[in-house]
């Protein structure tokens, strides 16, 4: 990731917008079905949200983070922001509204470490076009964003680009711009699915290469869950597996690659140690309960990859 360009001096290595939340984490048996009782064989609240946990797991390996988002004015939203600020991720970015925090039930399958969420978010935690400030985005030398904010539009992205940021996008649902906004996206990572619901095609290499062609400077990548992630380098493909674990959580790990991701970009690595960098932060967050727990320190992600790399 090389070709890419980097402002030096900002105060921040990263800023994030969009979503936080708090998560109820149900440890179940197995996931229930219709009008199924299962009795929970654990419980516990953590903060989440893709932007606020990606921004915490940047904090943990090294790089200076902020966040820009909405809470409510209940006491799980003032919690929230407690838990980042802990974490020594900036928050004076964050919005309070009148309403309730955005909620996740995440239901933990015991035996596989699978997770199915629930959520609710009422509209008046979303981030108003008024409420931004271009000096907070460009704040940062990189830039990074998901649907939620991205609700009211492009602005945020656009402002980034002409700060000379670095863009990267967390995107896992379709907007009314999709397209647009991936023109002004130079990280552009997705979960698996979502490449071929952008573009319509099935093969995975001929859906990342149409997704290229809307920005051809960008890093478009894929993640694929226990298979690892694909990637194009030029016009190489690159495939890097995942790591066998025996997880404890998968809640998470997209944020975490996203976070690792940018580290990599920031620190200049070449793309397919990216990945395996990026794999291996994802495969340590697996080890605990929760979307934060579990994230590693880049010493412990690098001592995961030298234990993996030992014959």
């Amino acid at each position: 990731m090389k070709r890419l360009q980097l402002p030096s001096e900002r105060t921040f290595d990263v800023v994030g917008l969009g979503e936080i939340a708090i998560d109820h984490m149900c440890v179940v048996p197995r996931l229930p079905g219709t009008s199924d009782k299962v009795r929970m064989a654990r419980y516990d609240v953590q903060g989440g949200g893709q932007i606020a946990t990606a921004m915490v797991a940047c904090r943990r390996m090294g790089l200076s983070a902020s966040f820009l988002g909405k809470v409510g004015d209940d006491r799980w939203g003032a919690w929230s922001v407690e838990e980042l600020a802990r974490e020594d991720v900036n928050t004076s970015g964050v919005r309070v509204a009148p309403g309730t925090t955005q909620t996740a039930f995440v239901m933990v399958d015991q035996s596989t470490g699978e997770r199915s969420v629930v959520w609710c978010c009422d509209e008046s935690q979303l981030v108003l076009p008024s409420e931004l400030r271009r000096e907070e985005i460009a704040a940062g030398r990189v830039f990074h964003v998901d649907g939620t904010g991205l609700a009211h539009g492009l602005q945020p992205l656009a402002w980034a680009r002409e700060a000379g940021c670095l863009t990267s996008i967390d995107l896992d649902h379709l907007l009314p711009d999709t397209e647009a906004a991936l023109r002004l996206v130079d990280l552009c990572v997705l979960p698996e699915g979502f490449p071929e619901a952008i573009t319509g095609e099935k093969d995975l290499e001929r859906a990342l290469r149409r997704l290229q062609r809307l920005n051809p400077g960008a890093v478009v990548c894929a993640t694929l869950g226990n298979k690892g992630c694909m990637a194009l380098d030029g016009d190489a493909v690159i495939h890097e597996p995942a790591f066998a674990v025996e997880a404890v959580d998968t809640t998470a790990c997209g944020d975490v690659f996203h976070a690792a991701f940018i580290c990599g970009a920031l620190w200049r690595l070449p793309l397919r140690e990216a990945m395996r960098f990026s794999n291996a932060a994802a495969a340590l967050k697996t080890r605990k309960l929760g979307g934060r727990p579990g994230i590693g320190t880049k010493a412990e992600v690098d001592a995961f990859l030298v234990e993996r790399s030992a014959p």
